[in-house]
């Protein structure tokens, strides 16, 4: 899948993006943007337990705050 942000601030920002499956930490990364800018990287996943449910979870920070800025999740099966 790809993973993208876009800078609709109108001034420069330092976003975090932390991804979680089942509640652990899978990858975490610090970005840059100036206003406008566009950041997009290819994240491939494998889950190497079966089961259902099981979630896939993106939260974006902005500028180091505590609370979750946006967030988006997945429930994958894996049979």
């Amino acid at each position: 899948m790809i993973i993208g942000i876009v800078n609709h601030e109108y001034e420069n920002f330092t976003y975090s993006l932390e991804i979680n499956f089942n509640g652990s930490l899978i990858h975490k990364e610090n970005v840059f943007l100036v206003e406008k800018e566009k950041w997009e990287i290819p994240f491939k996943f494998k889950a190497i337990k079966k089961g259902e449910d099981q979630k896939l979870e993106f939260l974006l920070y902005k500028d180091q705050q505590i609370e979750v800025y946006r967030e988006l999740h997945l429930w994958i099966s894996v049979i």
